[in-house]
């Protein structure tokens, strides 16, 4: 199964975020981005440190528009190609049962059968129940009648339902180990399906999955991938410094996210060029795609906002061995 990657940045704004064990208030940065991968993706810190935030913003969206002050709106690419809140909610659920699949008084059994319809899945009823082991009692119930087995329920019915992303709300981590294997067994279980997993907690609570994240989220620690003469062409509306994230068109149909390092100390204008080099978030999507001299497209979502000239290539992985069209 081909690994699915989803990148995000969440822009200016703010979140109230909500589940049924807690609520915040929290912040959206531009200056934050995220790549989520095939697997689970562990996002540590406190529950208003943004990661809460960002999961519930892919999931939540949609539901509970009154939740959400965006200043600015997100940038989401998946696969490369640029998408949407909109875009991509038909694909991602909320691990809580605030999300209006889970609250339905309907059986979990009337449930999956109700999404496998809808969803054309490959996957039959009883593999699904067999898959996330859940009771046969249980399995007649509606969700909030499972009791701890809540969990598989809901991965049961999103699967079903053909979603691709499961976002979870925050969790301290004295209420993770609580749940026990009621939800580390969950998570296992969807990874085994190749669904990306969002899962905000206060605490690690495993050391692969820590460093998974931190693989993550250490983009700007990297050594660049690039050196390229930076040119804007007059279309932002205010100056950027180092640190600035916007998305590259790395190949024809490859969009990913790489922060900006200027030479010089100053602010550059939106019309404005420097040299500097670049950090692209996931290089090992798309090998062997630059070479010197390459013009590569800069990119606020959907609008162009410049070109980086390559001048020198640091990260070997990304050089094109053969000579360029």
């Amino acid at each position: 199964m081909e690994e699915m990657v989803i990148e995000c940045i969440p822009g200016d704004g703010y979140v109230r975020p909500r589940s049924m064990y807690y609520s915040s208030t929290g912040v959206l940065s531009r200056l934050n981005y995220y790549a989520f991968y095939s697997g689970i993706n562990q996002l540590t810190g406190d529950i208003d440190s943004g990661n809460w935030e960002v999961s519930y913003l892919l999931s939540m969206f949609k539901y509970r528009h009154k939740d959400f002050i965006l200043l600015e709106k997100p940038v989401i690419i998946v696969n490369g190609t640029p998408s949407s809140l909109e875009g991509i909610s038909g694909n991602t659920c909320y691990m809580d049962e605030l999300y209006p699949l889970f609250s339905s008084n309907r059986t979990v059994k009337e449930q999956i059968i109700r999404g496998i319809k809808r969803s054309g899945s490959n996957l039959s009823c009883l593999e699904i129940i067999d898959h996330f082991k859940l009771d046969d009692q249980r399995f007649e119930r509606p969700i909030k009648q499972t009791g701890n087995e809540r969990f598989r329920a809901m991965a049961a019915i999103g699967t079903a339902y053909g979603k691709k992303l499961f976002c979870f709300p925050w969790f301290s981590r004295e209420r993770f180990n609580g749940f026990h294997n009621n939800i580390s067994g969950c998570l296992k279980m969807l990874e085994n399906l190749g669904k990306i997993v969002v899962l905000p907690v206060g605490e690690r609570y495993s050391e692969s999955n820590e460093q998974k994240n931190d693989e993550v989220k250490s983009v700007v620690e990297r050594s660049p991938d690039v050196e390229a003469l930076i040119e804007f062409n007059g279309t932002k509306n205010r100056p950027v410094c180092s640190g600035y994230r916007p998305a590259h068109l790395v190949k024809d149909d490859y969009l990913t996210t790489g922060t900006h390092t200027y030479y010089s100390d100053e602010p550059i204008p939106p019309n404005g060029k420097t040299m500097g080099t670049i950090t692209f978030i996931t290089p090992g999507a798309y090998p062997h795609s630059l070479w010197i001299g390459k013009k590569v497209r800069i990119q606020e979502g959907e609008r162009i906002v410049g070109y980086a000239t390559i001048t020198k290539i640091f990260n070997h992985l990304l050089q094109k061995t053969d000579s360029p069209d």
